[in-house]
């Protein structure tokens, strides 16, 4: 879930004096909570808790953080890599906020992305892991589960937003990490991920912090084209754009949208992973007839939920199809770990 600024500035303290009061109570909190995940994982690690493994490869992608780190296109790019190795991959998800059998926008998005994949939504992975390899996937991708150590893998790949990537340095509630950095060590890769939107020096700085710890590869996040809700490629030009979004990180988003020549004039955000309803429709017409603009954009991840109502009072509603493009040696770092999963 995207941060407010009023959450902003009571983890920052640039809100002033008043936030003080609640850091104490969220500083708190954290105790707690990170009692909790180090009791956790020093279960794990001394073999008190059960690690089931599957028989076939395994590679887990996932985060430290909480939010949005550009990991689902990170999960697709790794999985067309293995289906042009001539594997068939899964990708298997907890499938958050899915329902009826749905696959949840994530795993939808990388569904369509990547029509040969099977794709499992499955509050437990071990069974969506079975299942998967009984619809007869010979290696899996299991989605956001780094914190998820049920299940053994064979490459534990974290991604690191480069805009923030230690979540304030804090765990939560105070900040926004999932666990200690020093958990990191568990990574057999870690990939930066849009690099591009921080300088040369704060980036020099995370890549010196992270090399030491495990095999890293910097990627940026790239626009590749503008489509409809069903896909198709659009090639007319837009300038001003309201921004609809229900994502992790809506800060790039905007970014994205500024660095392909729109200007964002006016956003219309919600949680990640929000259920869209014709109200939401009717928020962003209402903001439509307050600022001149003559396009509305919205992600991949959200056009997976907005098809399904009537957007004609908003039209032309387009999507950023985003790719990733990896910098300096990471393409030969990527298809190494790959490879060493494969041959293993």
């Amino acid at each position: 879930m995207p941060l407010s600024s009023f959450q902003v500035d009571v983890i920052t303290g640039r809100g002033g004096a008043w936030t003080v009061p609640v850091r104490w109570i969220l500083s708190a909190a954290e105790v707690g909570y990170e009692w909790a995940v180090s009791r956790r994982n020093r279960q794990f690690d001394s073999g008190a808790r059960e690690v089931m493994r599957l028989p076939v490869p395994v590679i887990s992608v996932g985060n430290i953080t909480a939010g949005g780190t550009g990991k689902t296109p990170l999960v697709i790019d790794l999985t067309r890599r293995l289906v042009r190795c001539g594997r068939k991959p899964a990708v298997v998800s907890r499938g958050y906020k899915s329902a009826n059998g749905t696959l949840g926008d994530e795993l939808a998005m990388v569904s369509e992305r990547v029509p040969e994949a099977i794709c499992v939504a499955s509050p437990d992975r071990v069974a969506g892991g079975h299942d998967a390899v009984s619809r007869g996937a010979d290696v899996i991708v299991l989605d956001d589960a780094f914190q998820h150590r049920r299940v053994a893998r064979d490459l534990d790949i974290v991604v690191v937003d480069a805009t923030n990537p230690f979540g304030y340095e804090r765990l939560l509630p105070r900040g926004r990490l999932r666990e200690p950095v020093a958990q990191l060590r568990r990574a057999g890769l870690i990939v930066i991920s849009r690099a591009d939107l921080v300088d040369e020096r704060a980036l020099s700085v995370l890549t010196e912090r992270v090399r030491s710890i495990a095999p890293l590869a910097i990627c940026r996040h790239r626009a590749l084209r503008l489509t409809d809700l069903t896909g198709v490629t659009c090639e007319a030009t837009y300038r001003r754009a309201i921004l609809m979004s229900a994502i992790g990180n809506p800060a790039s988003f905007a970014e994205t949208a500024s660095r392909m020549g729109i200007e964002p004039v006016s956003q219309c955000l919600w949680p990640d992973h929000h259920e869209y309803v014709a109200a939401d429709v009717d928020r962003v017409a209402r903001a439509g007839r307050r600022v001149q603009h003559d396009v509305v954009l919205t992600t991949q991840k959200d056009a997976v939920k907005l098809r399904e109502l009537d957007v004609s009072v908003i039209e032309p509603v387009r999507v950023v199809e985003i790719d990733v493009a990896f910098v300096d040696d990471g393409e030969r770092t990527i298809e190494t770990s790959l490879d060493g999963v494969l041959s293993g």
